[in-house]
Order: C-alpha cells, then structure tokens, then sequence
C-alpha cells in the first residue's frame, strides 16, 4: 500500500518539476541571450520575474557570459 502511494505521489510531482525546470531553462537561455556579442561587465536589462525589466551585468558563470541581476542599491 505504501508503495502505491509514493508511486501516485511521484505521478503527480513530476509534471510540475518538470514545467519547473522549462521555465529555469527559458530565464536562462534569456540570461545567456541578453549578453551576446557583449564582454564580462557589460551592463544589460533583462526581464525580471514580474516582466518588468531590471538591471544586470553580463558575468562569466562556468565558462559561459550570461546576465546577472544587480544588487539593490543600499539605502
């Protein structure tokens, strides 16, 4: 019985991990869109979680330059 329901348990989380990472790999491929043809430092915008767009900079992650979003400026 235990093992039925971790079984229907996985069934029905799978589909939200997955949609879950989609949309990592979307914001991602967006990160890594925004600093093409750019250099480490390179300020950029980039679409934030809300749509607005925010400021980033164009960083070397792991080999590959992608946009990071700024700190918030210290009040």
């Amino acid at each position: 019985m235990k093992k039925i329901i971790v079984l229907a348990s996985c069934m029905l989380l799978l589909p939200m991990a997955v949609m879950a990472g989609t949309k990592k790999a979307d914001d991602n491929k967006a990160a890594v869109a925004a600093c093409a043809g750019k250099v480490a430092g390179d300020a950029v915008q980039i679409a934030g979680k809300k749509g607005a767009m925010v400021d980033a900079t164009c960083q070397d992650v792991k080999g590959q330059l992608v946009a990071v979003v700024n700190a918030p400026a210290a009040k």
